[in-house]
């Protein structure tokens, strides 16, 4: 009898920061998404400092974001919880400098997936008191703060 064998899909989380400010987003109309950041999946052939960019840029429409570092990784075996995929997250600090709009829409034209264009609100909120994130993406939300309080 044959063992399937447990392929991981890279995908890359983006915390990103204006000063001590973390944005996050939400799927407009699907309150069920809960609140997420930045994650994607990285394409074949592409690194995933490459792809942690690329995406932040796909799903905020900022331009001028810098990276400031990795800040660790996890394999997450999603089968467990129904999923056929298993994952590695690769989780990075990227910073914008200057002053955003404090809250904006946009829409990510280039889903993974394929389907339409999903829109999202994006907000910024204090990185010292973030909300629960949807999907376990607040896995290296402490390491965020520490790197942050070592920078000031």
């Amino acid at each position: 009898m044959l063992e399937s064998v447990m392929v991981a899909i890279l995908k890359v989380v983006a915390y990103i920061t204006c000063g001590r400010r973390l944005l996050m987003f939400e799927h407009v109309g699907i309150p069920e998404a809960g609140i997420q950041v930045v994650q994607g999946t990285v394409e074949e052939g592409e690194a995933p400092e490459a792809a942690v960019m690329r995406d932040a840029e796909e799903e905020t429409g900022l331009s001028g974001l810098t990276m400031a570092g990795l800040l660790g990784g996890e394999f997450l075996n999603l089968r467990r919880g129904g999923s056929p995929q298993c994952q590695h997250r690769s989780y990075f600090h990227l910073d914008l400098p200057g002053k955003p709009a404090g809250r904006w829409r946009h829409y990510e034209a280039h889903a993974s997936d394929g389907s339409p264009p999903i829109e999202f609100e994006l907000y910024w909120v204090s990185v010292d008191s973030p909300p629960l994130l949807a999907g376990g993406q607040d896995r290296y939300l402490t390491d965020l703060l520490k790197r942050l309080d070592s920078a000031a």
